[in-house]
């Protein structure tokens, strides 16, 4: 396999894609570097569609013939440059780009273990022109062209784990629910990740509504320092390989142990407040990477975690993690 990018230790790959491209051009670096781990795209298809029960070939053939495009035509243009640029098919590609939908929402992606994926993470920053500010970053996978993580100024955004669907049996709300992900699977409706990336890039059309409205927000206003960071900007990014309901513990396990920090850091402020001295205002970067490295919301089945601050527009902290990396804190 041929040389991968290098990144600083437990920091992943940084890219500029520049929208002014056209959007067949703006993904050719980082997909021709990938370009070994992209081409083991087939085996991620196949361990979707496993549990299924029917052959691996039968989808394949299926999505050669259904999977051409996604809703938007500028994501669609812009697989397209992947695909010539790596050799790709489309249809491996919007599958990739749509899996999202089918397994209801994850904050990485899915619920299946895919340790080849934490080869595959990079950040990619966005901007308008050659040599332009940077509007918005966010981490994710070569190959993606959706939003799973990502921030810019007064927005950060992070996909959650949807683990319920209420209808059973032959129901209008059952059929509306798979009508609605064959549309997405079709193109012919957004996906999640495609939505979340419409919240986070300004469209073409009001880019230039969108550069008046920060201009004239930040003529009025005066920086004050660099802010502390809330439990609100903690984003972990995490990969199960479990059953539903073990997925759903775990979560709940997770929101629990951040719960518990909250509870503690906001105890011990009042407790200064009481004794005369001066609380802090919100937790600082160094106590969240502390929470983000603490089991169990960092576990063995981590790839990512970071923090994001959506008021100056950029990761104030991230870290990869390699495949089944053990040392957390507080893991027996």
């Amino acid at each position: 396999m041929a040389d991968l990018p290098v990144p600083a230790k437990g920091k992943p790959p940084v890219y500029t894609i520049d929208l002014s491209l056209p959007p067949r051009e703006r993904y050719t670096d980082v997909a021709t570097d990938y370009l070994p781990i992209l081409n083991y795209m087939f085996l991620l298809f196949d361990e979707v569609v496993s549990s299924l029960k029917l052959p691996a070939f039968f989808f394949h053939f299926v999505g050669r013939v259904l999977l051409r495009r996604l809703h938007s035509s500028e994501q669609t243009e812009e697989l397209k440059g992947i695909s010539k640029a790596t050799g790709l098919p489309m249809y491996l590609l919007v599958a990739y780009n749509v899996a999202l939908d089918l397994l209801m929402g994850c904050t990485s992606g899915g619920i299946m273990s895919m340790p080849l994926l934490r080869q595959a993470i990079v950040q990619l920053e966005f901007i308008e022109r050659p040599g332009g500010d940077v509007i918005a970053s966010t981490v994710g996978y070569v190959g993606f062209v959706g939003v799973l993580t990502g921030v810019r100024q007064d927005l950060s955004v992070s996909l959650n784990f949807r683990p319920y669907h209420d209808a059973t049996g032959l129901s209008r709300a059952n059929a509306q629910y798979y009508w609605n992900t064959l549309m997405v699977l079709l193109g012919r409706r957004l996906s999640i990740s495609a939505l979340m990336r419409d919240c986070l890039l300004p469209r073409a059309l009001s880019h230039s509504r969108w550069r008046l409205f920060h201009s004239s927000r930040h003529a009025s206003t005066e920086p004050a320092s660099r802010p502390p960071y809330t439990s609100a900007d903690i984003s972990t990014l995490l990969f199960l390989n479990a059953d539903m309901q073990e997925v759903v513990d775990e979560s709940i396990a997770r929101k629990a142990c951040v719960t518990k920090d909250w509870l503690a850091f906001t105890k011990k402020q009042k407790r200064r407040a009481r004794q005369g001295e001066e609380p802090a205002v919100g937790v600082q970067l160094e106590k969240l990477k502390e929470w983000n490295e603490e089991y169990p919301v960092c576990n063995p089945m981590t790839h990512f975690a970071c923090v994001m601050d959506p008021r100056e527009g950029v990761f104030r902290w991230f870290k990869c993690f390699e495949d089944e990396e053990t040392e957390v804190q507080g893991m027996v």
